[in-house]
């Protein structure tokens, strides 16, 4: 008995897509082994609905390859258009702009199943590690956005070009940059950009490891007049000669 086609959850980001494998007879026209494509919520309900309209595109897709209708531009690599939903603001002409992909992000938390409380506060964490992007370096549109950029914002948070400013400790600005990403991962998975360019900058490998590293040199163990004092303590003179040790 075949399988009823459902949506498919990333285990990361909890987007659900449709995803098809292309019929082999296909593959050549549309250059494609498998068709995926974000439906844009974290929502079964309406990832249910998403996916029902996006199954019926991908089914007329094939047909037109089939009778020679195919064209480039009808390949699905553009994002499911999301189900009306008025608290989402409008996507401008051009490259959606951070502020937008944040308030995108935002609105997905609170489809999360998360408690009223958790989902406030990690819309606030996350905001104010985007808001403090866009204040230091412009509500530029995300897909132009470059590594580049994130390494000169991750400078000036340790290092800030203005005086009145204070300095974020390494520790705390991986931790922005982490949060940063996050909303950059979510608007991948949505379709708005390609690649993230947080993790492209792997701007976390040259802030180095959270964790200290310990010296060669840093001998944290007991000396050894220590060892004698401790040996030498009478509970465990009496344990040495205890019945039934070996």
């Amino acid at each position: 008995m075949a399988l009823i086609a459902q949506p498919f959850r990333h285990p990361d980001s909890g987007i659900y897509y449709l995803r098809r494998r292309v019929p082999d007879d296909l593959r050549h026209i549309i250059g494609k082994t498998e068709i995926r494509r974000s439906l844009n919520t974290r929502h079964h309900q309406q990832a249910k609905a998403a996916f029902a309209i996006a199954y019926v595109e991908s089914e007329q897709l094939f047909n037109d390859a089939r009778q020679g209708h195919y064209i480039e531009h009808h390949k699905l690599s553009a994002p499911a258009k999301p189900l009306p939903t008025h608290s989402l603001p409008s996507r401008i002409e051009g490259s959606v702009k951070l502020s937008e992909a944040l308030a995108r992000y935002v609105q997905s938390i609170s489809m999360s199943g998360r408690s009223e409380y958790v989902s406030r506060r990690h819309a606030v964490d996350y905001s104010r590690a985007v808001n403090r992007f866009i204040t230091d370096m412009g509500d530029q549109p995300i897909a132009a956005i470059q590594p580049s950029d994130i390494h000169t914002f991750a400078a000036n948070l340790i290092q800030p070009s203005d005086d009145k400013v204070k300095p974020l400790a390494t520790s705390s600005t991986r931790l922005l940059l982490a949060r940063l990403s996050s909303v950059m991962a979510f608007s991948v998975d949505s379709g708005l950009i390609e690649i993230n360019p947080v993790t492209a900058s792997r701007i976390h490998k040259r802030l180095g490891s959270g964790k200290a590293k310990r010296r060669l040199d840093d001998n944290r163990g007991y000396s050894w007049s220590e060892l004698v004092t401790l040996f030498s303590h009478s509970e465990f003179q009496q344990l040495r000669t205890a019945k039934g040790r070996l």
